[in-house]
């Protein structure tokens, strides 16, 4: 056996890898070919970041990774001690690049899939869920918080972040955080906003761009190791665009709850007349309590699905 990077004409092969080793797990698609290709026609598309395990000329289990450092492991099941070497070919390749950190992503009935991750190569340094949820309607009272609601700028940024550091990860690449919030082509900048009291302040989102690219988060599987847009807290790795997405950041005090129902409000408030969007839509990690608490008062659960992350350093 050896390991190399992906090379064309590969693309037959990794589709039946893929429909081998996920084509039992439960909301998962065949692929063919064609479909496969897709992701190696893409402009951004590094050969480098896709690693093969060879036996007699012939590809027989893959891995992956991206610059979200994202990473995807495809080993058929009677191949599973291939996992480790490629685990390490790629974790080798990551810190090269000088990524801090990889992380990976799975439904929670993929159990195959995410217990062979963490035992493979290096030990991950922890699990935690991403949390999806749902409010019933968009009619949010306000609770009278004495908060005045203004619109995020620039020089807010800094500020916004360090309200809960622990929540964020940090972005790939210089500036990424204000071309998030202010350069998005899915919400406007005018979704985003602070509500200031004396040495707190909060911010929400609310009111994504209209647009028939919009999912209805009643109707999505929320099982899916997706990660909605705008969430703050999840990962920008292939993010779903949902309907009417609420989103904030607080600091962990007695006034989280307070100032977390009054942007709920706001939102609400954006969101009104629209005849599209019945209900706000949620996404949390688990590993923010503060945060967590709210959502579960304040919203229905949907689904959730495991992270794993592990250390490059």
């Amino acid at each position: 056996m050896n390991i190399r990077t992906f090379q064309q004409g590969d693309e037959a092969a990794q589709a039946a890898i893929y429909n081998e080793a996920a084509g039992a797990l439960p909301q998962v698609q065949a692929r063919d070919a064609a479909r496969g290709a897709a992701p190696h026609q893409c402009p951004r598309f590094d050969p480098a970041m896709r690693f093969y395990a060879v036996e007699g000329n012939e590809p027989v289990a893959y891995i992956a990774f991206n610059t979200t450092t994202r990473q995807l492991s495809v080993v058929p099941q009677r191949h599973e001690a291939l996992a480790e070497p490629l685990f390490q070919q790629m974790m080798k390749a990551m810190q090269e690049r000088g990524y801090r950190q990889a992380f990976a992503a799975y439904r929670a009935d993929w159990q195959r899939c995410w217990i062979s991750s963490s035992s493979a190569a290096l030990p991950w340094r922890g699990k935690w869920s991403i949390l999806c949820s749902i409010s019933s309607t968009c009619r949010q009272r306000s609770r009278g918080v004495s908060a005045v609601s203004k619109p995020l700028r620039r020089e807010d940024v800094k500020a916004l972040f360090a309200l809960a550091p622990h929540l964020l990860r940090q972005p790939v690449r210089p500036g990424a955080r204000n071309s998030h919030l202010f350069a998005n082509p899915f919400f406007p900048p005018s979704s985003v906003s602070r509500f200031a009291q004396p040495r707190r302040c909060a911010h929400g989102r609310g009111h994504p761009r209209h647009g028939h690219e919009l999912c209805d988060p009643k109707v999505i599987d929320s099982g899916m190791p997706c990660f909605r847009l705008g969430a703050f807290g999840t990962r920008a790795c292939r993010p779903k665009r949902i309907k009417g997405l609420f989103s904030f950041l607080a600091p962990d005090d007695p006034q989280c709850p307070v100032l977390a129902h009054e942007l709920m409000s706001h939102a609400a408030a954006l969101l009104h007349g629209s005849d599209d969007i019945t209900a706000l839509a949620a996404q949390c990690p688990s590993n923010a309590t503060h945060v967590l608490r709210f959502y579960q008062l304040s919203f229905r659960k949907q689904g959730s699905f495991p992270v794993l992350e592990k250390s490059l350093i």
